[in-house]
């Protein structure tokens, strides 16, 4: 399969990308043998990225994912994602981080490349760009290989990062004009 640069990251990953999520059923349904059989498959047939997140089957996809890449002793490209309840967002930082160790925990991994922040910022508005909310995280570049996106102090691309080095992040809120 060729492969394509994701941006200016300096990853080149597969243009279709594995979904973990209960909708294909691949690491949800089945025997173990089909679920690793399933992920096997995408591998031999060139993919190199794999997406899931907590919230498919409340983390199972994550848990699954992480015993079957270790049995394949696969180190594809990983996405996952955060979303977060109103109650979390007094203290964004914070709850972003807890979801990505989270989910790094019920992977078994120590870092993944792409996060993807799912948060529905306006659960009651009938349009979603009544609310535009923006959320920046920054690394520093010393301590993160330029295609990682986070990593836990202390794991392999984490080049010994102490915690204060970990991912920032700022956000900003706006009503959408006209609103």
């Amino acid at each position: 399969m060729q492969l394509r640069p994701l941006g200016n990251t300096g990853l080149e990953i597969s243009p279709i990308v594995f979904g973990a999520g209960a909708v294909g059923g691949g690491v949800f349904r089945g025997e173990e043998s089909q679920r690793l059989e399933t992920v096997r498959r995408a591998r031999d047939h060139g993919i190199n990225w794999v997406d899931t997140a907590p919230s498919y089957g409340d983390g199972q996809s994550e848990e699954n994912l992480g015993w079957i890449l270790r049995e394949l002793d696969w180190n594809p490209n990983l996405s996952t994602k955060v979303r977060l309840s109103a109650e979390e967002m007094d203290d964004i930082p914070h709850a972003v981080r807890n979801s990505i160790e989270e989910s790094l925990k019920r992977i078994g991994r120590d870092a993944v490349q792409l996060i993807q922040l799912t948060t529905r910022f306006c659960p009651n508005a009938t349009r979603p760009e009544v609310l535009s909310v923006s959320m920046t995280c920054s690394l520093p570049a010393a301590s993160l290989p330029p295609s990682m996106i986070y990593a836990r102090p202390g794991s392999p691309g984490s080049r010994g990062s102490p915690p204060s080095a970990m991912p920032t992040c700022s956000t900003s809120s706006s009503r959408a004009a006209g609103s």
